[in-house]
């Protein structure tokens, strides 16, 4: 605690910073006057720069920005059982994680995510967006192992990540939960999609969710294609979005939501142009609610239409525009 400069220009091995605190101890980093920046970690195992093992935490509170690492595997932040990240005074920013020696980032890789929780990722108050982030390893940015993840308070865009996906990140045994986002989620690409969670995703309290897409043109589709939204056994609930939720196109199932059940609320703008292979805006296996839309519902192509319930009710209710 209490660095006068910045953490920058480090080039490890395995790890630059590292401890095991042990089931129920939590290492500590914090009041770093500097930024978190430029630092090169070439393992291919999986461990992290900033690294709790042994069935301890990690907090990382009051730093710079968290910006143009490079990683040829393992994690940025990482911690056996719970990462938390918060008041970080700049954006997460231009991070790069490869995929691992043997190819292209997979199922199979050592380490997933950049910032990684064995058990739950918790990050809040961060002063600049998660942008231009490139992550070639299955996970994305937040990831949690063996249970959920919480983001919130964060003042720019989440937009231009790009990588395997989810490229936002992902809940393997939880849910992951992105609220009070300052600007929008934009134009981010992956073939796994944005967001997964086992079992709900929330997006609350976001601007514009737009242009983000699956695979590049060019690129052949994978078996990971996924959505904006995607809860493999749960629910999607996206609400109170400050803008449009347009041209949002994956060669997945649905184009911005799947789940067991989805509700998408009081959007304050359009939806359209939108795709997917069968449902171009939701995909729900039980019950599917759009409503409180302030614009058109338009230009959605998908093989069974904008919206979609396998085996239950869709209701589309209270849009203030035309559907065409």
């Amino acid at each position: 605690r209490d660095v006068a400069g910045p953490i920058e220009l480090n080039v490890c091995g395995a790890t630059l910073l590292a401890s095991s605190p042990g089931p129920g101890g939590v290492s500590v980093l914090e009041r770093v006057a500097g930024d978190l920046r430029g630092n090169v970690l070439t393992t291919s195992q999986e461990e992290g720069l900033v690294y709790a093992s042994g069935g301890g935490s990690l907090a990382v509170r009051e730093v710079g920005a968290i910006a143009d690492n490079q990683l040829d595997g393992g994690c940025l932040l990482y911690a056996s059982e719970v990462l938390e990240v918060e008041a970080v005074r700049g954006p997460i920013a231009s991070n790069t994680r490869l995929a691992n020696r043997a190819g292209r980032g997979g199922l199979n890789e050592f380490s997933f995510g950049l910032l990684r929780g064995g058990q739950s990722v918790h990050v809040s108050a961060v002063g600049g967006g998660v942008v231009d982030n490139r992550v070639m390893s299955w996970g994305g940015v937040f990831y949690a192992q063996h249970g959920s993840v919480h983001v919130s308070d964060v003042a720019g865009d989440v937009a231009d990540n790009y990588g395997v996906g989810p490229v936002v990140g992902a809940a393997m045994n939880g849910s992951f939960v992105l609220e009070r986002l300052g600007g929008a989620i934009r134009n981010n690409h992956a073939v796994g999609g944005l967001v997964y969670a086992s079992h709900s995703v929330v997006l609350r309290e976001v601007g514009a969710i737009e242009a983000n897409g699956g695979s590049e043109p060019g690129e052949e589709a994978g078996e990971l294609e996924g959505s904006v939204a995607y809860a493999r056994d749960g629910s999607v609930l996206i609400e109170a979005v400050r803008g449009p939720i347009r041209e949002n196109v994956f060669r997945g199932v649905a184009g911005v939501a799947y789940g067991r059940d989805v509700t998408i609320r009081d959007v304050r703008g359009p939806i359209a142009s939108n795709g997917g292979v069968l449902a171009a805006v939701a995909y729900a296996a039980e019950v599917l609610l759009v409503e409180e839309v302030l614009g058109d519902v338009r230009g959605n192509h998908a093989q069974r239409g904008p919206v979609f319930a396998s085996g239950g009710v869709a209701e589309l209710a209270h849009v203030q525009g035309h559907l065409t």
